[in-house]
């Protein structure tokens, strides 16, 4: 095989495009994916948490008396 052929340098060429398109995709889009995804998640579980506060507070003041448990799990 001859490194001067056309064939070869397309080739290596098309191999080292693909190659800087995953390091690209690995190294810079899948962290700030993962760090945006982690926020938003984040977000949610505060705003649920926010929303369950006070029925968990309430049952836990009543000891997790019946009469007030059952409205909750309707």
């Amino acid at each position: 095989m001859r490194l001067r052929s056309l064939r070869t340098r397309l080739t290596v060429l098309s191999f080292a495009v693909t190659l800087v398109a995953v390091g690209v995709i690995l190294f810079y889009v899948a962290p700030q994916l993962e760090s945006s995804l982690r926020e938003q998640k984040l977000r949610s579980l505060s705003s649920t948490a926010k929303a369950f506060t006070p029925l968990i507070a309430k049952l836990v003041r009543n000891n997790g008396a019946r009469h007030t448990l059952r409205p909750l799990l309707v």
